[in-house]
């Protein structure tokens, strides 16, 4: 239930190990928050939401292989982001061939954003958090920017350093998340491997990355796919799942069921006395944070970087699309802007967003003044991801749920990731593999 990276994940894991599967998606279209759609406006293809990995994503990744598409990614051959402040002053966070964590021993020691005295104390607390244990309990229960303050980070460190970083990946500030997944982005990107922060794009749209490649690879292996099918209940009795209800008025009757769906939208579907048992109504008190995606399009270069990110601005990362889907840049530029934590912002206008931003974009990009703009256009992700607000690891499920034959998979399960791509194939990659072993049995 549900044709995201979770759905998706399990499906073809189910598939490899020979089990039949039928996959129900309410969208016309498999993908979920990673798919594109077609603007008329741009007459492009345009990715709900800018999306990025990692290399150390290795789940992610050996899915778009498993799908054929890891030709159609590009992966930095090693870490480098251009950083801007204000005043257009430019420094840049950088792997060097130096092995890990000293890797980023000199992009930090001339990181122009912090002070003489701020890149010391950052390296002080870097080395903290490679050795610090992110299970120990009261981590989950303090912020991120408490632990932060505890290592005698300033307020511009944390701004212009640790919550670049971290708001990318956690879709909040240090105040908002938990030391320990603070820590755990820290650990397992930026110090256990010099090239485990490299970035990596698709270099086409995300569908034809990830949602049509899949609706024929999963079609190919003998699933079935229900798309464009909404499901109006769970029928579930004392021993356990009894059936998928559609709207169509359809039932689905399996041995297994795997929830790949939101939170909210799992807790709409159960009983109401399942959904206000305890292990289903904690999920209430997971909140969410919002992404706003800004797509600007220009009649002529002003960007040169493929990407950038910013300090000390509204603005927090633009990407170059055209150059990053190879097309001509001479006839124009396709800018998207990545707003994360964006909460603030998810109910403004169109025309709010663009007197606020666009003056922003000139001011980074000054060839901007000069340029036309062609078009303007906003996506909107209210529910983009879950906070991991400190005490927030308590309230996400493991997949094995007490209705004896439903399993849950998501990125908000207990992946020990973020809400990220690599949490959400990782979720239903561990579902799967608890029906495959419990087939075996």
């Amino acid at each position: 239930m549900g044709g995201g990276l979770a759905g998706i994940a399990a499906a073809i894991r189910l598939l490899d190990s020979g089990h039949p599967v039928t996959l129900v998606e309410r969208r016309p279209y498999l993908g979920g928050r990673a798919s594109s759609f077609n603007d008329p406006g741009s007459g492009a293809e345009v990715d709900i939401g800018q999306h990025v990995f990692l290399r150390c994503c290795t789940s992610y990744i050996e899915l778009l292989k498993r799908l054929g598409t890891l030709p159609l990614a590009h992966i930095q051959p090693r870490l480098r982001v251009k950083v801007v402040g204000p005043g257009g002053r430019v420094a840049a966070l950088a792997a060097s061939p130096l092995p890990a964590p000293l890797h980023l021993l000199p992009s930090l020691l001339t990181y122009s954003h912090l002070s003489v005295r701020e890149k010391l104390q950052a390296l002080y607390a870097t080395l903290g958090a490679r050795l610090t244990n992110r299970q120990e309990p009261q981590l989950e229960e303090q912020s991120f920017h408490q632990w932060l303050k505890e290592r005698h980070q300033s307020e511009q460190a944390i701004n212009n350093f640790w919550d670049l970083l971290v708001l990318a990946t956690l879709n909040d500030r240090s105040r908002g998340v938990s030391a320990a997944m603070g820590l755990m982005v820290f650990q397992e990107a930026f110090l256990k491997s010099r090239h485990g922060a490299d970035i990596g794009y698709a270099a086409t749209s995300l569908s034809q990355a990830v949602g049509e490649a899949a609706r024929k690879h999963i079609l190919q292996g003998g699933g079935r796919l229900l798309l464009g099918a909404g499901i109006s209940g769970l029928a579930i009795e004392r021993e356990g799942m009894v059936e998928v209800r559609l709207e169509d008025a359809e039932t689905l009757v399996a041995r297994w069921y795997v929830s790949a769906l939101p939170h909210h939208a799992l807790m709409a579907l159960l009983p109401a006395k399942v959904a206000d048992g305890p292990f289903f109504a904690r999920f209430r008190e997971i909140s969410s944070s919002a992404i706003v995606n800004l797509h600007v399009w220009y009649d002529q270069q002003v960007m040169d970087d493929e990407l950038v990110a910013f300090v000390g601005s509204p603005l927090q990362w633009a990407f170059n699309k055209t150059r990053m889907q190879g097309e001509d840049e001479s006839r124009g530029q396709y800018l998207a802007i990545s707003l994360s934590g964006a909460d603030e912002y998810i109910h403004k206008s169109d025309q709010e967003l663009a007197e606020a931003f666009l003056p922003q974009i000139t001011g980074a990009f000054p060839r901007a003044r000069e340029a036309r703009l062609l078009h303007f256009l906003v996506t909107r992700e209210e529910r983009a991801t879950f906070r991991p607000a400190p005490g927030t690891a308590r309230l996400r499920p493991p997949a094995v749920t007490p209705i004896p034959g439903l399993l849950l998979a998501g990125d908000w399960t207990d992946t020990g990731w973020p809400s990220t791509m690599e949490g959400a194939v990782r979720s239903g990659n561990s579902a799967a593999e608890l029906i495959v072993r419990g087939g075996e049995e």
